[in-house]
Order: C-alpha cells, then sequence, then structure tokens
C-alpha cells in the first residue's frame, strides 16, 4: 500500500499539468472524522502495482485537532526486508472530500483527495478516487470478518453509479493446473493483470529463466468481463487464438479458479487452474475447490499440483519491456 501510495503521488507529480477528464459525481456524505479516528486495517484494493511483497497494510487516523486536521498513519509490512515501514500524512476535509497531504522526497507535498462513499464507523470504509487513476481501497476495522464485504462495496458504488474499480489486478501465482494441460509455463509460472482500459485488461504470463535469472514474459493475453465472469484470451503469434479460459470463482486477496471446456477431435476436454496471491493457500482452497465446482455442476479434472519451492521474487523487468514491445 505505502509502495502505491508514493508511486500514486510520483504519478500525480508527473501529471499535474494534464487533463484527465472530469470525475464522476460522488454525492459524498459528511463524514465525523471524530467518530472515524482509528485504525483501519486494508481488507480489499484496486492497484496495478500489487506484487504480494507487502502485507499487513493499515491505516491509523488521530482526532482533529482544534484546526481540523487529523494524523495519518499508514504502515505495512515488507516480506523482502521482514520489516514494517510507514509513511505519515495530514488530513483535513474539504467540500465533503478528504484531503491528505504527503510529502514524498524529491517531489515534495502531495495532495491527494478522495470520497469515503460509505462508512459506519465501526465495520467498514469504502475509499474512492478517480485522478490521476481510478483508486478504490476496502477498509475495516478488524483483520478478520465473517460477512461479504465486496458485495457490500458492490451495492455503495451501483448506487454512487459509479463502477467499482477492479480488484483482481495485480500477480497471481499458479497453484494447481490440471494434469491434462499441454501448456506449462515454466518454472515458478505467475500471471501479472494490468488495470482494465475500456473493459479489457492486459495480461502478462510469465515463467521464471535459470538461465536469464529472471521472469521472462511467455505470452501476453486479454482478460475481459462478459457481465457474468471473467476471461482470459491468449492469442501466441503464428498459432493465433489459443483458447479462453473463465474465471469462475474469485475472493480477490487469496484465490482464483480457472476452468475451460473445449472439444478436441470430437471429445469434450476439461482444463482448469487454481491461482493464489501467494505460493502457499491461506485458506483451505480443497474445500473451496469441491464447493464451487459443485455449485456450479462442474467436473474437477485431474489436478496437478504446482512446485513453487525456490521461486524468487516477481521482478517488474519483464512486465516494463512487455508494455514497451
Amino acid at each position: 500500500m505505502i509502495r502505491t501510495l508514493v508511486a500514486f503521488c510520483l504519478i500525480v507529480g508527473a501529471f499535474a499539468n494534464s487533463d484527465f477528464g472530469p470525475c464522476p459525481q460522488v454525492p459524498s456524505e459528511y463524514v465525523d472524522v471524530n467518530r472515524y479516528a482509528g485504525t483501519w486495517y486494508t481488507y480489499e484494493q484496486s492497484c496495478g502495482d500489487c506484487t504480494n511483497l507487502t502485507k499487513c497494510s493499515q491505516a491509523s487516523w488521530s482526532k482533529p485537532d482544534q484546526n481540523g486536521n487529523s494524523t495519518v498513519i499508514i504502515s505495512e509490512f515488507s516480506e523482502i526486508s521482514f520489516s514494517l515501514s510507514a509513511v505519515t500524512s495530514r488530513a483535513y476535509i474539504e467540500e465533503k472530500k478528504i484531503i491528505n497531504e504527503i510529502c514524498v522526497p524529491a517531489v515534495g507535498t502531495v495532495r491527494l483527495e478522495f470520497w469515503i462513499l460509505a462508512t459506519d464507523y465501526d465495520t467498514y470504509s469504502i475509499v474512492y478516487n478517480c485522478k490521476p487513476v481510478i483508486v478504490g481501497v476496502i477498509y475495516t476495522r478488524t483483520r478478520q470478518i465473517d460477512f461479504n464485504m465486496t458485495a457490500i462495496a458492490q451495492n455503495v458504488y451501483n448506487f454512487q453509479k459509479i463502477e467499482m474499480p477492479t480488484m483482481y489486478a495485480g500477480e497471481w501465482r499458479n497453484y494447481q493446473q490440471s494434469h491434462n494441460n499441454i501448456f506449462h509455463f515454466g518454472y515458478c509460472h505467475t500471471s501479472y493483470w494490468f488495470e482494465p482500459e475500456n473493459g479489457t485488461s492486459k495480461a502478462v504470463v510469465t515463467s521464471y529463466s535459470t538461465i536469464k535469472k529472471e521472469y521472462d514474459t511467455t505470452i501476453l493475453a486479454d482478460s475481459f468481463n462478459n457481465g457474468h465472469n471473467l476471461g482470459m484470451n491468449f492469442e501466441l503469434p503464428v498459432l493465433g487464438n489459443l483458447y479462453r479460459e473463465y474465471y469462475i470463482r474469485t475472493d480477490y486477496e487469496n484465490y482464483a479458479l480457472a476452468w475451460n471446456c473445449v472439444k478436441e477431435n470430437n471429445t469434450r476436454v476439461l482444463y482448469a487452474n487454481v491461482f493464489l496471491r501467494g505460493d502457499k493457500p491461506k485458506v483451505d482452497i480443497e474445500k473451496i475447490k469441491r464447493r464451487v465446482f459443485g455449485e456450479m455442476g462442474l467436473e474437477i479434472p485431474q489436478m496437478d499440483q504446482v512446485d513453487r519451492r525456490g521461486c524468487p521474487p516477481f521482478s517488474q523487468r519483464s512486465l516494463r519491456r512487455s508494455l514497451k514491445n
């Protein structure tokens, strides 16, 4: 979250003089900052820079002083340095918007503004920003919740007549794949999804090269949402359209289940993949897989476990190279 915030600030500085068009009209309500004060834990966020190298992100708000200013401390734990990092900002309300001023080295003070679309102060907070890029964050008062917060957020966005930012973007690691899948993408197969543009996202499918000692782009794909489920369409040079797979269930934070059925030589062939945000599941993925496939009346093909032992941290170099090509 901090890395995303700093990158977001740098974007603001770089494009300060650009016109990205108007944000949607948001009928934001009055926010009682005294009640809003306290600790908020990041439950879910839209992000084009999520690499799962940090966790435990949280924002701690102080009660406002006599001038209406609150101190906000945003902290997270780095899984690279195994240490906690934090940034401090000044926040206040201006015309029903939250203004957050943060000091970024070499850039100076950057002013961010966002709306709190909905909050009950005791359980959840749904935050939205439009410029220079759309950012959505869901905060909760506790780390663990026993209700569908994503569904609540979707209802709030629908009520506000605002498109809910995608929560799927970021890094996904292949955990299981069907035994009959001939498209084995190599060692440490990892996919990276970018934020959508005009309803379509670019996805880079990579694997780790033991020769180059880095993640190397294997194929590019277009992902789309047909209103019912998320799908991906692979296309290879010379071969053309490869196949489609559909993401039948995800909680965005831990796992995603992909499924496809194709006709090969007059025979019905099923493919499936299980993707995780990390190398190991934080949920009972076998139980979830059986339940989801059962609810949808789908057959689970024979699955193979993907060996991710010794996979190095994901590199951003291949992503930047892919975007230039």
